[in-house]
């Protein structure tokens, strides 16, 4: 068993020009708020409960003491809490695990009071605070009680019903969208389909789970988890906040946390978990929120789930001609993700690393494209369309859009295209002056221009976009549908974007120029609408890309990611790579760096053509289109969503979205959300949050 550890990391990391997410202060702002307005419920419902001093927490410790099994199999955990400074016990609790009757385990406790000192003078502590802290234990060990529906009425995840395609089979969505029970108070329709964080860890038969994240409170996600803590194995991988881990969930569940520090402005901001189950399947969710209570009921949030992989057969490994062969029909997704792990570095992702790898990826339809801190080659040469070099960030998105030909000269498309870019945070220009990074190099890559930095400034965005055909358009919410939103101005915490900056610096100023003529609303301009996606008054934390050249009669692939528009996050060109470098090799390699950790899923087309017998390997007479859907992960019934092996059949994949359309742009007094408008709303605010 892993050793239970102390966790009370305090230190803060700086997330620089990209800061996506919010600060302890403003997520414990927003948590009352929502709290108070929405009411919602408490995770523990004892109101017997005791908080442990602060004081207290901070100056003791838990030790295991042993491990062990009776004759009666019946598995014993011995924990003692002890002072930190003098070592002296204050509490032995042994944890047992048993089998059921129904072959479920389940857990008691024993505490053994341990006779105290009226006072320990070396730590200044009371006894009535540890006194306190021994009844908090007492009473928060029990099986956690809710009557919260989602924790209660489910006991399985959802798994995705994208594995393995067959015929006649009806698609769904493999973009899934998060519940927003506030919101039915408004749309009561509007989280069909939607997954809770129930859904994703609340199942009884989980037996090891890794979250990766940026923010983690621990004690808001633990209440979700059903499985035996003493079966359990935690791993939070986190940015260095505080886990806000209280003293009894400590001593019930086996926590390790893994914090990652980046360099420079640099931050751990994957949003993505990993489960192992008691049947040795193991599954995959990339998604787009931190786990914190602020983040999850108060934001618009989706994610992808993978169908549930089994293991390899072991006897076919044996043999290094069929190990050859089974390694060969996994999808790219199993290689680019284990190459994405090792950039960790750390003991218990190595360990991670060599467990999925004994897994079958090949129900996996989607592309994994994520970001790593490192410096990192384009071979412009070929375009880099065989994979050999191990890249990141908009490196992996330049071999994937080659190799799949999604790039619009690839795609021979004679229409406008938009690319859209849906995020919730817009950093600095990437080179000091005024260039974006979606305008001046995501869009580049996208369209298939020879270049792939353009020059700084608008004139070279209008130029690419004549010679492509494109548009870009940056979906924003504006100042009126935040105060607007569920939470009013508090919905706009999580939102990050300047248009100008103080001390003179113009480079937020000019960046605003190039970018304002492409924003559109997150909504539509119509109030009284609630809007197609069931989210228009809950502002965005989700982050997405797309491209569609019919208006979105259907659209050419789907990003689902945790990148926002950041030259952190998608990296930036090295020095001599830029627009005007003048490295003598850059006719033939780009090089770039890149400083945060990021996760996503790519969804294209040829993900989803039908395998058949021949030698062809696929249906090539088959045509398939990724359609919008909105509300639920389905398609209307007179749609073909459903697979079959007729030749020229169109087949139609939808896509759940989380905005408005058709889009509206920025009329003439629209004004982004910025810092001006959040230091104006703060301001200003008269005790009322919402303007619902």
């Amino acid at each position: 068993m892993s050793n239970v550890t102390r966790v009370t990391e305090n230190d803060k990391s700086q997330d620089g020009d990209d800061p996506t997410d919010l600060s302890s202060s403003s997520q414990s702002q927003l948590d009352n708020e929502i709290k108070q307005n929405q009411k919602v419920k408490k995770r523990h419902k004892n109101s017997n409960t005791i908080k442990s001093n602060s004081k207290t927490e901070s100056n003791s410790y838990v030790s295991i003491e042993s491990d062990s099994e009776d004759d009666n199999l019946k598995k014993k955990r011995k924990l003692k809490y002890k002072n930190r400074s003098s070592g002296k016990e204050i509490e032995t609790i042994t944890l047992i695990s048993e089998e059921s009757d129904n072959g479920t385990d389940r857990h008691t406790q024993q505490i053994n009071q341990i006779d105290l000192d009226t006072t320990d003078v070396s730590n200044g502590s009371s006894s009535d605070d540890e006194g306190q802290l021994r009844k908090a234990m007492a009473m928060s060990l029990q099986p956690f009680s809710d009557d919260d529906e989602d924790i209660q009425h489910k006991t399985q995840p959802m798994a995705s019903k994208l594995g393995n395609l067959k015929k006649g089979e009806k698609l769904k969505s493999p973009i899934r969208m998060m519940k927003s029970k506030n919101y039915e108070k408004l749309d009561p329709t509007c989280n069909e389909d939607a997954v809770s964080l129930h859904d994703l860890i609340g199942s009884p038969d989980l037996i090891s789970t890794y979250q990766f994240d940026m923010m983690i409170d621990c004690d808001f996600i633990l209440p979700h988890i059903t499985a035996d803590p003493l079966n359990l194995d935690i791993f939070v991988i986190h940015n260095g906040e505080d886990l806000n881990l209280k003293p009894e969930h400590r001593l019930m569940f086996k926590i390790t946390p893994i914090k990652m520090i980046c360099a420079g402005y640099g931050s751990h901001h994957t949003k993505m978990m990993v489960n192992f189950y008691k049947d040795r399947t193991a599954q995959i969710v990339v998604h787009t929120m931190n786990l914190t209570e602020m983040d999850y009921h108060g934001q618009t949030q989706m994610c992808w789930i993978s169908p549930k992989l089994h293991q390899l057969k072991i006897e076919s490994l044996n043999d290094e001609k069929n190990k050859e062969n089974q390694l060969k029909k996994q999808p790219d997704f199993k290689i680019d993700f284990i190459n994405y792990l090792k950039k960790y570095k750390k003991i218990e992702i190595d360990q991670l690393v060599q467990d999925i790898s004994m897994y079958d990826f090949s129900p996996i339809k989607a592309e994994f494209l994520s970001s790593a801190p490192g410096k990192y080659e384009i071979n412009l040469e070929n375009n880099d369309i065989n994979n050999k070099e191990v890249l990141f960030g908009y490196g992996k998105l330049y071999q994937l859009f080659h190799k799949h030909s999604l790039t619009i000269d690839g795609a021979n498309c004679n229409r406008i295209t938009k690319f859209v870019a849906q995020i919730s945070s817009i950093a600095a220009p990437f080179d000091s002056n005024s260039s974006n990074i979606f305008t001046h190099i995501l869009n580049p890559i996208m369209a298939g221009n020879k270049e792939i930095v353009l020059q700084p400034g608008l004139q070279s965005v209008h130029n690419a976009m004549a010679l492509h055909k494109y548009e870009p358009v940056v979906i924003w919410p504006t100042v009126d549908e935040v105060m607007n939103a569920m939470f009013g101005y508090l919905s706009g915490f999580a939102l990050f974007f300047q248009k100008e900056r103080k001390f003179n610096n113009f480079s937020y100023k000019n960046q605003y120029a190039v970018l304002k003529i492409f924003f559109y609303r997150w909504g539509s301009k119509n109030k009284n609408d609630l809007g197609l996606s069931g989210r228009k008054f809950v502002s965005p934390h989700v982050k997405t890309y797309t491209s569609t050249s019919n208006e979105f009669e259907n659209v050419n692939w789907f990003l689902l990611t945790s990148a926002n528009l950041s030259k952190f996050a998608w990296g930036a060109p090295a020095r001599g790579y830029g627009a005007k470098g003048d490295a003598r090799d850059k006719k033939t390699i780009h090089k770039y760096e890149i400083k945060s950790f990021e996760a996503g899923v790519l969804i294209h087309p040829d993900l989803y053509k039908i395998e058949g017998e021949g030698e062809a390997g696929a249906e090539t007479g088959s045509v398939v289109e990724l359609v919008p859907v909105f509300g639920s992960d389905e398609l209307e019934d007179n749609f073909n969503n459903i697979i079959n092996d007729i030749k020229g059949e169109v087949v139609k994949v939808p896509i759940r979205f989380p905005y408005d359309i058709p889009l509206t742009k920025y009329s003439q007094g629209d004004e982004p959300w910025d810092a001006v408008a959040k230091e104006k709303a703060i301001a200003s605010a008269n005790g009322s949050t919402s303007l619902i």
